[in-house]
């Protein structure tokens, strides 16, 4: 996503990760105060151990987003007591989507989840 781009050229600057020589459109952003860039900031910067070493830097962006955005999901249904009081099963579809200049976005899975009422943790289909 655009503001994990954002985040990791945010602590580029900072000097918490090296500059990387990959070309990534920049965007001007003329607001001080960014809730949710200094969030993504603040989840992202821990897990970057590590980039220096892959192939591709947007992919390890990417992924270690992907690992955020589903303990944030799973935090949420975890935290809601009432779930259940209106739904007998939640199921969550993870992945990623890349972007592709040709033949369309692609969505690529990555876990498919079942909770059911009284399960302590989900069935991974």
């Amino acid at each position: 996503c655009g503001a994990a781009i954002g985040a990791y050229k945010e602590l580029q600057k900072r000097g918490k990760t090296k500059e990387d020589d990959l070309v990534v459109f920049q965007q001007e952003n003329s607001r001080q105060f960014d809730p949710q860039l200094k969030e993504i900031i603040a989840l992202l910067a821990p897990r970057l151990k590590g980039i220096e070493n892959s192939e591709d830097s947007i992919a390890f962006i990417t992924y270690q987003m992907y690992g955020i955005i589903r303990e944030l999901i799973q935090s949420c249904i975890v935290d809601t007591k009432d779930l259940f009081d209106s739904a007998s099963e939640v199921a969550v579809v993870g992945g990623i989507m890349v972007n592709r200049r040709k033949g369309g976005d692609f969505f690529q899975p990555l876990s498919f989840e079942s909770l059911r009422r009284e399960q302590s943790a989900p069935d991974d289909l």
